[in-house]
């Protein structure tokens, strides 16, 4: 498997901080996914060989882990159907279809479509492959996060020193739990300092670290980042989060959008190219370094190195 680019940060570093990129976008970009959620799906599979001779899968998806799941399904010669909230992005839903699977727009939030995703395999023996996990439900989501991992074992090849910073889009907490779990195993104490970046009035990692436990946000929110529209974390990935998130923000679709076209223009030659979702972690670094209280916060107000995740590629639109 190819690693992505890690593209160097000029927008930026500024002589004490180094910033770096890691270019998820480029991900099985030739297969038409162009994000990491493969990664999470692929270790699935290989913890888990006999899936490939299920029936069927299903899972709830706001866009990029539906799309892994129905590339890995039709690879396999297996039915997959998709749930998703109805205000997704109809690209979202075309991109899915490529692939051959049945997608059900879900009325409501995510929470909803994982609901509905959940009752069909209790109903009909489908494997439920979702990266979301609750309590009853946590294998297939444990296995999907560790399978994330992979993206850190890419960076610390890439980086002549470990990062001490890396930012990371969070909906329901599966990517950043997979990459803060690596880099425990990984650099034990010395790991980095990882901080999840959400959707302004959809950010439940953020009111989980603040209460102290799993929490929820109201459904009824909407975002411009779509990907990361989520009520509720993974009890899984909460469970990795708790003890090793030191910070989570939360953005607003403005700041992503400028995020989105300020990668687009200071890293044009690189090709770092995608949407709001995928721009969320680099957007929380604009936010930190554009205020000295948040920036010494995250102590970034001396010598760093530092990594904001960039998890998809453009829509078909733009790019």
């Amino acid at each position: 498997m190819t690693q992505t680019p890690l593209v160097a940060d000029k927008y930026n570093s500024d002589g004490r901080v180094t910033c770096w990129i890691k270019n998820e976008g480029k991900r099985f970009a030739d297969e038409g996914l162009s994000c990491f959620k493969a990664l999470g799906v692929l270790g699935v599979l290989a913890a888990k060989p006999d899936l490939a001779n299920a029936n069927r899968f299903v899972c709830a998806s706001d866009g990029n882990h539906g799309r892994a799941v129905a590339w890995a399904a039709e690879r396999l010669g297996v039915a997959a159907t998709i749930y998703m909230p109805a205000s997704v992005p109809q690209e979202s839903f075309d991109r899915i279809m490529q692939f051959g699977a049945r997608v059900v727009a879900v009325e409501g939030g995510y929470d909803r479509a994982i609901a509905a995703a959940a009752e069909d395999a209790q109903k009909t023996g489908a494997v439920e492959f979702s990266d979301t996990g609750r309590a009853g439900f946590e294998e297939i989501p444990y296995l999907t996060l560790f399978g994330y991992g992979r993206i850190v074992d890419e960076i610390l090849k890439q980086l002549p020193s470990p990062p001490t910073h890396v930012l990371v889009p969070a909906g329901v907490g599966a990517l950043a739990a997979g990459v803060a779990a690596r880099f425990a195993t990984r650099l034990g104490v010395q790991m980095p300092r990882i901080i999840t970046v959400e959707p302004l009035h959809m950010a439940p990692i953020a009111a989980s670290l603040q209460a102290g436990d799993l929490r929820s946000v109201p459904e009824g929110a909407t975002t411009s980042m779509s990907c990361l529209a989520c009520e509720t974390p993974s009890n899984v990935a909460w469970d990795l989060l708790r003890d090793r998130l030191f910070g989570a923000m939360a953005i607003s679709d403005l700041a992503a959008l400028k995020a989105m076209n300020d990668l687009r223009s200071s890293h044009a030659t690189s090709e770092v190219l995608t949407q709001q979702s995928g721009a969320a972690a680099f957007a929380g670094l604009q936010e930190i370094f554009s205020d000295s209280g948040l920036r010494t916060r995250a102590g970034l107000d001396g010598v760093a190195n530092v990594v904001s995740l960039v998890t998809e590629g453009p829509s078909l639109a733009s790019g």
